[in-house]
């Protein structure tokens, strides 16, 4: 089933996935989950090299007041947090063969009411 839309010539796109990652951690909880929730985006990206991706690590609302988060048993502000997530996502897409040169990671935006597993990707053809 497919579930990346279709990237019109020179245009982007915004796709997002939920990945779980351990709590106050920027490690993936199941390689395995995060492997098959991925295959669409890593064939797509491997198979088309003029395709871009920016990660977007994203995060929930109101783990600890002022927006700070626990990563790595050390107290952050959101936008590391983010950081980190994506950056993660980076590294293992370029474990399963994806070009890094395809590849940029950054911070998303705190999700309002809701848990902060996803991860956005804009998607841009060249």
């Amino acid at each position: 089933m497919k579930r990346i839309p279709e990237i019109p010539a020179k245009g982007t796109i915004d796709y997002t996935e939920i990945i779980e990652f351990e709590g106050g951690q920027d490690r993936i909880k199941d390689q395995n989950t995060a492997g098959e929730q991925l295959k669409e985006l890593v064939d797509l990206l491997r198979q088309n090299p003029e395709i871009k991706a920016f990660i977007h690590g994203n995060v929930g609302d109101g783990e600890l007041p002022g927006n700070k988060f626990l990563l790595n048993n050390k107290l952050v502000p959101a936008e590391k947090l983010m950081s980190a997530r994506a950056l993660a996502i980076y590294k293992f897409l370029i474990e399963q063969g994806v070009d890094p040169k395809q590849l940029k990671h950054g911070t998303g935006k705190i999700n309002k009411g809701e848990d902060g597993y996803n991860v956005t990707f804009v998607l841009e053809k060249e």
